[in-house]
């Protein structure tokens, strides 16, 4: 019997494609392409201007030997300029100046890529800064010299004061751009420096890899003087320099006399004291100088001191006199105005030739609400303007004092409303057009008046004390007890200038007529004179 075999479907399957494929001798499949593309290299950084020297890492996109130099040739397989690596190569050191990088890479399969070049510019080295000029110091608070310097470099520069010689450590003056060689003057202001020791100034310049070289200077401000033999130190010591300005009055328990014509072998000392009352408060002086008249708060009594002998004439008690406490020339010199307590204003007679000299002939009430204030007179004559002072408010008024106008003796105008405080000062400038005053503690206690309109276009908070205008009408001075400071406002806009340091608070202050110096009360020092120019 015929025996039947069958074959499953695998073994179908597997005779199919057996047969297919014809066995062993079937045709051989084609080999894989061969690798004919070059690798590609890439540098990082790449090349470019660096201020700090550089690390690159040089790296193929795939498996390859990288070729490279550093010394401008073509690197070569074998070159002794070569340095070689499997890719990525790192840290290849590039040098302060100018390097030329060159590299290939080869990969397994010897294909090479061209030559590559990266350029890299490191510049780390500062710019070489200059004074070439060291200015002398500025003379005075007001004063100013130039200060020449260069670098060799283009670059930005800025100028600072103070600093630890870090760009940005002091106080910014000046910036702007600087030109290899070429010379630039700088103006330094003698505002700008410091009573209490020299001042360094340094000049930065950065060049365009903000690579910074620096130079610096000592700048000492001329230093203030203090007069021995005066202590005017409280709130209320007053100052008076008469019009020819050879001697300043104090108030210190007494007058003292200070010589300040420097032409004089006594210059800056005390020549004299004179014996006044108990309870002196503010000081004028005639247009002539031949009187100052002292005002006596507890005596009631005005103290008329005759400047050629620097004793007492006389001494004013007519009845209306309460409790004086300013006291106001007018330009002519025909005519004392006081305050005293109540807020009024007692007009004296004081022209030698007229048949009332020294008595009250006129009396002008202001406001019961206040104790007294201090006054300035402009210097046309025309307008009194009154710094009222009170426990609880304080103003200032306008009084026209222009015997010729219908309005004579009369208060004509109140620029600065009442409000609380404590009015302290005032002053008026040269053309008569603005006055100045401090109306006490709280904000925006600097104002300035517009004689004109009596509008208030300006006012500050600044809490100071010892007002006065430069003979220029261009800058106020003022102290602060609370920063020992002298503050420089402009009398344009009454923006700090610059506020100097100076050790003790800084009280009533005066100007002599060259406008050369200024006398100031200072807690610690007494009495000291402040050269401006």
């Amino acid at each position: 019997m015929k025996e039947y075999r069958f074959l499953s479907p695998v073994g179908i399957f597997l005779a199919f494609v057996i047969a297919g494929c014809g066995g062993s001798g079937g045709d051989a499949q084609p080999p894989p392409p061969a690798d004919t593309t070059p690798p590609v290299t890439t540098a990082s950084p790449a090349g470019g201007l660096y201020n700090t020297q550089q690390q690159v890492t040089l790296t193929a996109n795939e498996a390859a030997t990288i070729y490279y130099s550093t010394d401008g040739n073509d690197p070569g397989v074998g070159a002794g300029n070569t340095t070689s690596g499997v890719s990525p190569v790192a840290a290849i050191p590039i040098p302060s100046g100018t390097t030329e990088l060159r590299f290939y890479a080869i990969d397994q399969a010897s294909n090479s890529e061209a030559v590559k070049t990266e350029i890299y510019e490191v510049d780390d080295i500062a710019p070489n800064v200059s004074i070439t000029s060291g200015a002398p110091s500025p003379t005075g608070l007001l004063g100013e010299s130039i200060m020449t310097w260069q670098s060799d470099e283009d670059g930005s520069y800025a100028i600072e004061i103070g600093g630890n010689g870090t760009q940005g450590s002091g106080t910014q003056i000046a910036a702007g751009a600087v030109q290899a060689g070429t010379p630039v003057d700088q103006t330094i202001l003698g505002r700008q420096m410091s009573y209490l020791g020299p001042t360094e100034i340094w000049v930065y310049v950065s060049d365009a890899l903000s690579n910074t070289g620096a130079d610096n200077e000592l700048f000492s401000l001329k230093p203030f003087v203090t007069i021995p033999g005066v202590a005017p130190t409280g709130s209320f010591s007053r100052l008076v320099v008469n019009h020819a300005g050879t001697r300043l009055y104090a108030r210190d328990n007494g007058i003292q006399v200070v010589d300040i014509d420097s032409t004089s072998g006594t210059y800056n000392t005390v020549i004299a004291s004179v014996t006044v009352g108990n309870s002196t408060r503010l000081m004028a002086i005639t247009p002539d100088d031949s009187r100052l008249y002292v005002a006596d708060e507890q005596s009631s009594s005005i103290y008329v001191v005759d400047t050629a002998t620097n004793t007492v004439s006389t001494i004013l008690s007519p009845v209306g006199l309460n409790l004086p406490e300013a006291l106001a020339i007018t330009p002519d010199g025909t005519r004392l105005y006081v305050t005293h307590w109540g807020a009024t204003l007692n007009v004296l007679d004081i022209d030698p030739g007229s048949g009332s000299y020294h008595s009250i002939i006129d009396n002008i009430f202001i406001d019961g609400l206040f104790l007294w204030g201090e006054i300035a007179i402009t210097p046309d004559g025309a307008l009194a303007v009154v710094n009222w002072r009170g426990m609880i408010a304080s103003a200032v008024d306008v009084v026209d004092v222009d015997p010729g106008s219908p309005s004579y003796n009369i208060p004509i105008a109140r620029p600065v409303p009442i409000t609380n405080g404590d009015g302290t000062e005032v002053t008026v400038s040269s053309d008569s057009m603005f006055a100045y005053a401090d109306v006490g503690t709280y904000s925006n206690s600097l104002k300035k008046i517009d004689l004109s309109d009596y509008s208030v276009p300006v006012q500050v908070g600044n809490n100071v004390t010892g007002i006065t205008l430069t003979t220029d009408d261009k800058s106020l001075l003022a102290g602060s007890s609370l920063t020992e400071e002298i503050y420089i406002f402009s009398a344009d806009d009454l923006s700090v200038l610059e506020s100097v340091p100076i050790d003790g608070g800084f009280y009533a202050s005066v100007m002599t007529p060259d406008g050369n110096y200024a006398y100031a009360g200072n807690s610690v020092h007494g009495l000291i004179m402040l050269p401006l120019q």
